[in-house]
């Protein structure tokens, strides 16, 4: 049995909250579906019918166009030497090479000016403390909580998990 003690009207709002967010994961689920199924009905209609793309109010068509690669071609065309100059677009550094290019660069002054904050990485290095010296104001700490509906328990089997003890009854200033 757990140490946490809780009273019974505490327990009860707690039991209707965690009902309540199982109730409202599965409404999403459900939306989500609702949605895809929808969407895919309309797009039926609209290539059925041979709509054009403004004609229905509120709803427009747009195409997505995905292009097959084979990644290790398209790689070997940006790293040749007659490509490798305009090839920026096509590559992006290993991330576990990102410190060797920045090395390599940092001894370049010319190429210091390409480089712009990672905010993400800057955060972590500030929450892990991982750079001696860095700059940054007082960590702001916001509670999240994650809900996962699949693991919830209410009722009795919430009960079980704390000391439940009567709600305390305020006395009356005589």
């Amino acid at each position: 049995m757990s140490q946490f003690q809780i009273s019974t009207s505490q327990l009860d709002r707690l039991s209707a909250a965690l009902n309540d967010a199982r109730r409202i994961a599965a409404d999403k689920n459900d939306l989500d579906r609702r949605d895809k199924d929808n969407r895919a009905a309309l797009n039926d209609l609209y290539a059925e019918i041979g709509l054009d793309n403004k004609i229905v109010p509120g709803l427009s068509l747009s195409v997505r166009t995905t292009i097959q690669i084979d990644e290790n071609a398209v790689l070997a065309y940006a790293l040749d030497d007659n490509n490798f100059p305009h090839a920026a677009p096509l590559l992006t550094v290993r991330k576990d090479a990102v410190g060797v290019v920045i090395a390599a660069a940092m001894n370049d002054d010319r190429l210091k000016g390409v480089f712009e904050l990672d905010k993400t990485g800057a955060q972590k290095a500030a929450r892990e403390g991982t750079h001696v010296g860095l700059p940054h104001g007082e960590p702001i700490e916001v509670p999240t909580i994650v809900i996962r509906p699949q693991d919830i328990v209410t009722g009795e089997a919430l009960a079980a998990k704390f000391v439940v003890v009567a709600d305390a009854v305020e006395s009356e200033v005589a």
